[in-house]
């Protein structure tokens, strides 16, 4: 992510060969400078993580979603994917639109990975959210046994962090209900920066504050805001250390000014860079029910639980971190727009997480000790309570999309063979049109016909029996088409379901 950043600012292609080259030493370096020191709890959880991740899409493994930032974010990658550069041009802004200015480092990723494979992005994306997804739910297991290691059996009562966070709507909901793709590839770098932050506050290792540098680096190239509350915690954890002032200033300056540099970098090169802090969109708004009492009630006990501890408290001063944000984005935006506010709860809920299993662990050894009994009885407690405080599972169903392969065979098809903004969509949902409009025929997001355009099956159908549809149309379900418009649809390719018809009726101008 960086050296594909660090090639645009130079002037350089973005050659997937290179960044493959660079991949490979910065894993061999990083394996020897970090010595990872491999855990089998968080390869069970990571293992477990990305298995129902991946089944949840299966069996195509495309993006679940049927919100519209998985368009846009595909849109960005294939920008990247074919000039291999980074968007500076002015023309690609109608095309783009926020996203030129949106920072870039989990889109070069993909379209790296995706030259690698040799396939289109749209097969990267989702099994790469599901990647980051599990190292999130491991670095969770991961920061609970580090705080809980001074209980007998915490190296299994730690799963109660994942288990507490899995169901709820800020963890699978950032990548099933909107596909939040940079955000959750910032969420998982923000939870590993916390485990390395706590290794290093006691091992004061040079090697673990590398690892704290790098993990803000993909904050900072993934989304940036997440970088604040990151921040504030290095530096209470500085703070706290008991070392030398100008010790205290080396190290943080380690730990943050490669993220900072390169986040300065990217507002000077996009100027509009900013403007995200006061955007708007759609998000889940916390609630009671959203949240569940019994989870709340759990995160401010596991508060009280963390102030004995030096460890705990620098989770507790990151979840503090993460609300005040949020707060000051309120403030920011005057207060009309929640959209970035809300979307701080999305972090704040994985330390709240990890907080409020230390509490059912603690809760558990309390339990067992009045009953005069071992360990395994605090540890079952810990993990049924986990588990009755959760109250419901995540999806227990495989999910369907609005993006699918024939669909995507189609529009490739469409694009190389009639002009792309001559086309219609009669599509169950409208995501589907919206998608193969704007990311795979590649038309402007800017545009008069965008202004209007709902994408919805009505509106298209009432167009063409009025006599106003253009002269193609891609239709999901033939089947579903009102009989009057069907003599006019000529099939001209078909792969599954869909097909590309002419218009044989009256049609619009386009152009």
């Amino acid at each position: 992510m960086a050296a594909g950043y660090a090639l645009d600012l130079l002037g350089l292609p973005l050659a997937p060969w290179a960044l493959l080259v660079v991949f490979v030493l910065a894993l061999g370096r990083a394996a020897l400078v970090l010595k990872p020191r491999f855990d089998p709890g968080f390869l069970l959880v990571f293992a477990a993580m990305f298995a129902y991740a991946m089944w949840l899409a299966s069996p195509d493994f495309l993006p679940v979603t049927n919100g519209p930032d998985v368009v846009h974010h595909l849109q960005l990658i294939h920008v990247i994917e074919r000039t291999g550069r980074l968007p500076h041009d002015p023309a690609l802004a109608p095309y783009l639109n926020e996203m030129m200015d949106y920072t870039p480092g989990s889109h070069v990723l993909a379209a790296a990975v995706a030259a690698w494979l040799r396939v289109d992005a749209l097969r990267v994306v989702y099994p790469l959210v599901a990647f980051f997804v599990a190292i999130k739910a491991g670095s969770l297991y991961v920061l609970a046994r580090r705080l809980l290691v001074v209980y007998s059996g915490g190296a299994i009562a730690a799963l109660a962090a994942p288990l507490l966070a899995l169901p709820s709507p800020y963890f699978v909901g950032s990548f099933v209900q909107f596909f939040f793709f940079a955000q959750v590839v910032s969420e998982a770098f923000a939870i590993g920066l916390l485990v390395a932050l706590l290794l290093w506050t006691g091992t004061r290792d040079r090697r673990d504050a590398v690892a704290v540098s790098m993990c803000a680096v993909g904050v900072a190239l993934s989304w940036p805001i997440w970088i604040v509350p990151c921040a504030i915690a290095i530096a209470f954890a500085l703070v706290a250390a008991p070392m030398p002032w100008r010790r205290r200033a080396i190290t943080g300056a380690w730990m943050l000014a490669p993220a900072f540099a390169l986040a300065a970098l990217h507002q000077l090169t996009h100027r509009g860079a900013a403007s995200i802090v006061t955007a708007s969109g759609a998000v889940t708004a916390p609630s009671f029910t959203v949240l569940g009492v019994a989870f709340l009630t759990c995160t401010l006990g596991g508060v009280f639980w963390a102030l004995r501890h030096p460890g705990r408290r620098l989770v507790l001063v990151f979840l503090a971190a993460t609300l005040a944000t949020a707060f000051a984005l309120a403030a920011l935006g005057g207060f009309r727009s929640f959209y970035m506010p809300f979307k701080m709860l999305y972090l704040a809920v994985l330390p709240a997480a990890v907080l409020a299993g230390g509490l059912l662990a603690w809760a558990g050894v309390e339990f067992a000790q009045r009953l005069r009994r071992g360990p395994v009885l605090a540890v079952v407690s810990t993990l049924v309570l986990a588990v009755l405080v959760a109250r419901e599972h995540g999806p227990a169903r495989r999910r369907r999309g609005s993006l699918s392969l024939p669909a995507h065979d189609v529009g490739l098809w469409t694009r190389d063979h009639v002009p792309p903004a001559c086309v219609d969509y009669f599509s169950r949902y409208w995501l589907t049109g919206y998608w193969l409009h704007l990311d795979v025929l590649g038309n402007p997001r800017v545009s008069d016909r965008m202004r209007q355009e709902t994408f919805d099956f009505p509106d298209v159908a009432a167009k063409w029996i009025e006599g106003r549809g253009l002269p193609y149309a891609i239709v999901e379900d033939m089947q579903a088409i009102p009989r009057e418009l069907r003599p006019n649809m000529e099939p001209l390719y078909q792969r599954g379901a869909f097909v590309l018809v002419r218009n044989r009726g009256g049609t619009s101008s386009c152009r």
